[in-house]
């Protein structure tokens, strides 16, 4: 439904795709440009979600975040269209921070070398004793 749906998304560079959604087992992310055309679409989307998979969108741990330059009305607006509140703390889902600022490439970099550092210590683990000694000399 959100591949579908026609939302802007989040452009993580001019070559790549657009990024609209990352899902997590029973946690979903949905990007988009906070205008109201784009608000309609998400409130769509989880409203045919909710009726066709009978299960219900907990709005209450549900939360929004937003570009800090988005103005205030605006989020006053799109949070009262959607009845989901702004989250004022920072966050982070699948390890990543929940708003992605204008540098995309040192967060997915960190990203990236924390994948490498996690494949690395698997290897190590593998081994067998005597491959760990002559790994650590």
């Amino acid at each position: 439904m959100i591949q579908n749906s026609g939302l802007q998304g989040l452009k993580l560079s001019r070559s790549k795709p657009t990024l609209t959604h990352l899902l997590f087992v029973d946690d979903s992310v949905i990007y988009a440009k906070a205008t109201s055309r784009e608000v309609e679409k998400i409130k769509d989307i989880l409203h045919s979600y909710a009726s066709k998979s009978g299960q219900t969108i907990n709005l209450a741990k549900s939360s929004l975040c937003f570009s800090p330059n988005t103005p205030s009305d605006v989020i006053r607006s799109i949070s009262s269209i959607l009845h989901i509140n702004k989250l004022d703390v920072p966050n982070k889902f699948l390890g990543l921070p929940s708003d992605i600022p204008k540098s995309k490439r040192q967060i997915f970099c960190l990203c990236k070398e924390r994948i490498a550092n996690k494949t690395a210590s698997w290897k190590e683990q593998l081994l067998s004793k005597g491959g760990k000694e002559v790994l650590s000399n």
